[in-house]
């Protein structure tokens, strides 16, 4: 399992990385609601989510049993807890999911819910489970359709930078 993983992992991580760029790219376009017409959010990023968290939760698995320690106490826990996490990732990485991990959870939590748009009978509404709360105006369609990219882009940034920060690996130092 050790070797399937190490050789699943280095792509893994490009991938992680590629989805993570892209998916800051889709949520920086709908904050100026940048086209947010249509869907936004390809589906092979969200599969690509799936991917990297499979290889990620393995090297995880991986990790902690080979930091495996007899009767740790809370200090010596928390540290193979962060090893199992991290490795021996840059720490420019570990900023960059530990950022992303509050990013995503700040704006998941702030965000207020009052529904989702679509287009009912030739109007554009905000409707929640088919009831229509209220027709909207272009503007505020756009409004409501640039802040669910936003949610969702969210909550997706979080999944990659933390997926990517577990399965990077520490970067060789050149001896002179």
């Amino acid at each position: 399992m050790k070797k399937i993983l190490d050789i699943v992992r280095i792509p893994a991580t490009i991938l992680g990385g590629l989805g993570l760029i892209y998916i800051i790219y889709i949520h920086l376009n709908a904050i100026d609601y940048a086209d947010v017409s249509g869907d936004k959010i390809p589906g092979y990023l969200t599969t690509g989510l799936f991917a990297i968290w499979a290889t990620a939760i393995g090297v995880g698995v991986m990790r902690q049993k080979e930091l495996k320690v007899e009767n740790p106490d809370f200090g010596t826990k928390l540290k193979i807890f962060y090893k199992s996490l991290f490795g021996e990732a840059p720490t420019l990485v570990i900023i960059i999911s530990v950022a992303t991990f509050l990013y995503g959870n700040y704006y998941g939590w702030t965000y207020n819910f009052e529904g989702i748009t679509g287009i009912i009978d030739g109007k554009m509404v905000l409707h929640n489970h088919g009831q229509i709360i209220k027709e909207l105006t272009e503007a505020e369609f756009l409004q409501y359709e640039a802040e669910h990219i936003r949610l969702t882009t969210s909550n997706s940034m979080m999944f990659y930078g933390v997926g990517t920060g577990i399965l990077f690996p520490r970067l060789k130092k050149i001896e002179s």
